[in-house]
């Protein structure tokens, strides 16, 4: 088999291909005569058309099975590729998801390193609004106990409005990372997605349950052949659920 591709053309001149076509050919034109909009007229048409539906399908299995076998170089050649190509890509697979990781490391870290800076900020401005108060408290103790002294109240009122800034200061917004880490020609970056897990499934509301339908398909299929096997109707009723006969046909 050549290594090049077959075009269409190529494949319409493979013998085998043309020994497939004129199989089916014959099998459709075998078939067509029953492809009317009238019902068979008896059983004996019927049988016939019995007859044509074995050539058809014995044409597909046989045309199908050509196929594969024209193909099996190729389908081989291909795995041969990709396997060959899976081993050598894997350790880029490894080092991207490694250097990843520890970029998203690295981006938790400086936002932590962020907001520590604006947590100890705040908690100065608390301690800072804490004396404030202390000495705001001790002013007003000291205007109380001497009413007659300007100072005193002069000093009370200014440690009043010290106080009272100190106690609605709020540290200034941090500077943010960059939502990007730059290299000369590269840059990483994220964005978050929300995951969940079932914790409590009774607690999961009703309109996030979904019907387990393969759980009703085996029952199904599990009254099917008891009652086959105990020679009686299909009795299987499930609330909400119809359950329904479909014929198939099948050639043999």
């Amino acid at each position: 088999m050549s290594d090049a591709p077959l075009t269409a053309e190529d494949v319409r001149e493979l013998p085998t291909f043309q020994e497939d076509e004129r199989e089916v050919k014959a099998a459709l034109v075998h078939a067509r005569r029953f492809a009317t909009s009238e019902p068979f007229k008896d059983r004996d048409q019927a049988g016939q058309a019995a007859d044509a539906i074995k050539v058809l399908n014995g044409a597909r299995k046989t045309a199908e099975a050509r196929k594969l076998e024209t193909t099996s170089g190729w389908r081989a050649n291909t795995a041969a590729v990709n396997a060959e190509y899976k081993e050598l890509l894997s350790p880029i697979g490894a080092a991207e998801s490694a250097l990843k990781r520890k970029g998203l490391q690295f981006k938790a870290a400086e936002q932590a390193r962020i907001e520590a800076e604006r947590k100890a900020e705040q908690e100065r401005l608390d301690r800072e609004a804490e004396q404030k108060a202390a000495d705001s408290q001790a002013a007003a103790e000291l205007a109380a106990a001497e009413p007659e002294n300007p100072e005193a109240k002069e000093l009370a009122a200014e440690a009043f409005r010290e106080a009272a800034q100190a106690a609605t200061a709020t540290p200034a917004s941090p500077r943010p990372a960059p939502k990007r880490v730059r290299g000369d020609y590269g840059a990483l970056g994220s964005y978050t997605t929300w995951k969940f897990e079932i914790a409590d499934p009774a607690q999961v509301p009703r309109e996030h349950l979904t019907v387990n339908e393969k759980s009703i398909r085996a029952a199904v299929k599990a009254e099917q052949a008891l009652a086959k096997a105990q020679e009686r109707s299909f009795g299987l009723q499930i609330p909400g659920v119809r359950i329904y006969a479909d014929e198939v046909a099948v050639s043999r």
